[in-house]
């Protein structure tokens, strides 16, 4: 969808889908998602769909009493946690560890 969309994007007539203005040809810009997270809202800058991640998270922090995660997770200093799905840990040899859950990791080409 996104190799669909750069070409037009490219032409700096796109407008943002979060603040509607123009997306500039040398502009960076991702495919952002739906907030309700059921499909595509289109090309969005990348300062606006971070801003609407992080205004989410604050959300959902506010609601939590106000725990907010670390950034970046340092799940090497946590003895008794699991780290969060999706962590991966760099192996070398252009391997990587990628942690799926429940205490599995399954290693990957990079």
């Amino acid at each position: 969808m996104r190799a669909r969309l750069a070409p037009l994007v490219a032409t700096g007539t796109v407008p943002c889908g979060r603040c509607n203005e123009l997306i500039g040809a040398e502009e960076k810009w991702e495919l952002d998602h739906r907030d309700d997270g059921r499909g595509w809202l289109g090309p969005s800058h990348q300062r606006c769909n971070a801003r609407a991640g992080w205004e989410k998270m604050v959300e959902t922090v506010n609601g939590n009493g106000g725990a907010v995660p670390e950034s970046p997770y340092r799940w090497s200093r946590r003895w008794n946690e699991e780290p969060p799905v999706g962590t991966e840990v760099l192996l070398g040899g252009g391997l990587v560890e990628v942690h799926v859950g429940r205490g599995i990791w399954q290693t990957v080409s990079q």
